[in-house]
């Protein structure tokens, strides 16, 4: 989703198109950030690049269900037990 993402990323990305998924949970939470900005140019283009994301990955999106949903509550406590807070990631 970068406008200049990293090379190796992008070649590693392209030598192993055939193994990668996009989980449907990762594909909300993307959708949510580009929803919580305001309407103008970056949105638009958020929105246009998340929509070539979807299409590309039509056939490989995963679906997060409850299995998913509760293996994802187990790692969130894990982490928090470990101090560590996700919220306050960033890239």
């Amino acid at each position: 989703m970068k406008p200049d993402p990293d090379p190796a990323l992008e070649q590693w990305l392209n030598q192993h198109d055939e193994d990668c998924a996009l989980s449907g949970f990762v594909l909300a939470e993307l959708a949510d950030g580009v929803e919580a900005l305001a309407d103008g140019k970056k949105k638009a283009s958020l929105s246009q690049r998340l929509a070539f994301l979807q299409e590309d990955y039509a056939d490989q999106i995963l679906v997060f269900d409850e299995a998913c949903a509760w293996e994802w509550s187990r790692y969130c406590r894990e982490v928090r037990v470990a101090g560590i807070n996700l919220l306050s990631w960033t890239a």
